[in-house]
């Protein structure tokens, strides 16, 4: 329905946002690519020759683990570890870096079967997002009465306490001496409850006060209250629920 008037003047009406629209798209990533990327190159280097090849891979946020699968003594369904075993952000972010042999063909022997992976970061972002990863698919046998036990995959979140650091450094993994800026945390997005389904977020962060001094503020819905940096980082609860960290580098 409707006159041929009517379908170009909302064809042009659709022409005329379409540009605006892309153009605030575009913006929109530049923003975040401002603040947020981070340019790593990844070599492979083969084990059997020695060839290597290299590529850039570019992220915007650090996906990083907190336990391997035989750190922790585990029951089934919390995956809480061992409190000795504890890590820090700073450890985790290494093993992230950590070399890593892959299995992959060599392009220039025939012989070659594995590669040694090594990562260096080739730019820093200006805030620097990290995830921590606290959910893993996991077998479960389910026993039968009738017959042979069936296998289910679950999703399981994983518990461990994360030692949470105030200050956190990229130069270990790049090539640059100069400009070694640090970063510090700015935030905390946290996770409570016990699966990927279900549970509730809290953040804590740093904002300004009416003084212009920086304080944490603990946000909880529309619950809002002050607390210091000794309680967000050291309470042994937000280090089993703390689920993303930002940190950003340090000002001139």
């Amino acid at each position: 329905g409707g006159s041929n008037e009517e379908k170009n003047d909302g064809a042009k009406s659709a022409q005329e946002q379409a540009p605006s629209q892309t153009n605030d798209a575009i913006i929109a990533s530049k923003t975040v690519d401002d603040h947020f990327r981070l340019d790593i190159e990844v070599c492979l280097t083969c084990t059997c020759c020695g060839f290597h090849r290299t590529k850039e891979e570019t992220y915007r946020y650090l996906s990083i683990d907190i336990a391997d699968d035989d750190d922790s003594e585990s029951d089934a369904t919390t995956m809480e570890p061992n409190a000795r075993l504890q890590r820090s952000v700073k450890e985790c972010l290494a093993r992230f870096f950590q070399p890593e042999e892959r299995e992959i063909n060599c392009e220039k022997c025939e012989e070659g079967k594995t590669a040694l992976q090594t990562m260096k970061v080739l730019s820093r972002p200006k805030a620097l997002l990290l995830h921590l990863k606290r959910f893993g698919i996991v077998e479960r046998h389910i026993p039968s009465l009738h017959g042979p036990s069936s296998m289910q995959y679950v999703v399981q979140k994983n518990k461990s306490a994360i030692r949470l650091t105030s200050q956190l450094s990229l130069d270990p993994f790049r090539d640059a001496t100069e400009d070694n800026k640090g970063y510090y945390i700015r935030s905390i997005v946290h996770h409570e409850g016990s699966t990927a389904n279900s549970g509730h977020y809290t953040a804590d962060a740093v904002r300004e006060d009416e003084d212009g001094d920086m304080q944490w503020v603990s946000f909880d819905d529309g619950r809002v209250h002050k607390s210091s940096p000794e309680h967000i980082l050291r309470d042994a609860s937000k280090q089993k629920t703390a689920y993303m960290l930002l940190y950003s580098l340090f000002d001139d």
